[in-house]
């Protein structure tokens, strides 16, 4: 198949370009066999794009299909893949969407031409003949810089709308916080190096699969006690969420804790690949919330990735809200952003 490409000029090589679309068991059996291998070979792809998490999320939708769509120059020699499901809705129409959302804060497609323009682009006019036929396609949290959200982005008739994501650097610069950021933050970690001084204080990282499931645990707790009164902010989006983790396990996820008098007070369960550590679940207790223990936690966990070795905590999307944005801001992030796509058919149907 070849691809509109939203414009990019025909390369001679490009009629050679073909795109499977595989679906159920011929799916699950790619993403177990052939996607490690693209995923070895793309250093761009992130955690949510690890086939541990994609395989977790498979078998986590009964509702739905997963659709894998892979670009190929010759028979056997995958350029790039896409990881999608296909949904039939209540009202029998079809909706498609990448496999792990809305967990996922990054969609990428996969592969050592990924971001090749004709590659993309045949990833993407797949994507435009569904809407064409009916389908509701929906593509959320694809990285502005990547090819795949260009083109997307490029697509006159759908919809658009982008959220930025801070990606703090470790180790943790303190001394270039502006005066005031700095004052308050030693004035917190003041009150935190007091408590743990008596004894009162305690952080952890997990390291095995039992400790990590105790620290999800625990971060899904608090998130519910944290978002009790907003129905919207609800844990929809965590079922099943545990059973993911323990596809991935230790070499890929873990959960950090900060505990108070025995009792958690602020968590955080993260993805990791190479030296960048991908937040998916933060959450402190509101009760405390005069304390600041997400920042007392974030301050230990900068530490402790930074004896680890790491180089990035990737805090994720950033809901358009002062507080989010100014929170975030304190720890000197790299700002980037990541676009969401509506075909006209998925709006019609009520979009998310």
């Amino acid at each position: 198949m070849t691809g509109r490409g939203g414009g990019i000029p025909l390369l001679p090589w490009r009629d050679t370009l073909t795109v499977q679309e595989l679906e159920g068991p011929e799916a699950h059996a790619f993403l177990a066999v052939r996607w490690p291998s693209l995923y070895a070979q793309d250093q761009r792809a992130t955690s949510f794009q690890s086939s541990a998490w994609l395989r977790g999320w498979a078998t986590q939708r009964p509702t739905s299909t997963p659709l894998v769509l892979v670009a190929e120059y010759a028979p056997g020699q995958p350029a790039a893949a896409l990881a999608l499901t296909r949904e039939v809705t209540d009202e029998g129409g079809v909706r498609i969407t990448p496999l792990g959302s809305p967990a996922a804060e990054c969609i990428r497609a996969v592969g050592p031409c990924a971001d090749e323009p004709h590659v993309a682009g045949a990833l993407v006019q797949r994507l435009t003949d569904w809407a064409a036929s009916g389908a509701a396609v929906v593509m959320p949290d694809v990285p502005t810089d990547s090819r795949l959200g260009q083109l997307l982005a490029a697509e006159p008739a759908w919809s658009h709308t982008t959220a930025a994501c801070a990606q703090v650097p470790v180790p943790m610069p303190y001394a270039a916080m502006s005066r005031a950021t700095r004052r308050d933050h030693v004035r917190r970690e003041r009150a935190w190096t007091a408590l743990e001084m008596e004894g009162r204080v305690a952080y952890s990282r997990s390291r095995t699969a039992d400790e990590l499931a105790a620290g999800y645990a625990d971060a899904q707790h608090l998130h519910r006690r944290r978002w009790a009164s907003h129905p919207t902010r609800g844990d929809a989006s965590l079922d099943g969420l545990l059973e993911v983790l323990r596809h991935c396990g230790p070499a890929e996820a873990f959960a950090a804790v900060l505990r108070l008098d025995g009792c958690p007070v602020a968590a955080m369960v993260c993805l990791h690949r190479g030296p960048v550590a991908y937040s998916l679940l933060p959450a402190m207790d509101p009760a405390v919330a005069d304390l600041a223990p997400g920042h007392a936690l974030h301050r230990r966990l900068l530490a402790d990735l930074d004896v680890d070795g790491f180089n990035v905590l990737d805090l994720g999307r950033t809901r358009d809200e002062p507080g989010q944005i100014s929170y975030k801001s304190q720890y000197l992030p790299a700002w980037t952003s990541s676009l969401t796509a509506h075909s006209p058919s998925s709006m019609l149907n009520g979009g998310d």
